[in-house]
């Protein structure tokens, strides 16, 4: 196997580990937290996190896993 590929297969297995990593989190400690909130201000934060979370490293981590 040439040392190119077996380096794109290393970043793509960090790329999918950090993803993993975020959508734990999420799913986990976040959405936990917010189910423990107010009405309103689950939806403030929802909505701030989303606004945050379209950053360009997540996309570009996210959406490159696939061509990976």
């Amino acid at each position: 196997m040439s040392p190119v590929i077996l380096i794109v297969i290393q970043l793509s297995i960090l790329a999918y580990a950090l993803v993993a990593g975020v959508f734990l989190a999420f799913s986990d400690f976040i959405m936990r937290s917010l189910a423990l909130t107010g009405g309103g201000g689950g939806v403030e934060a929802m909505q701030v996190i989303n606004r945050e979370v379209f950053r360009w490293v997540f996309m570009a981590l996210f959406l490159g896993m696939a061509a990976a």
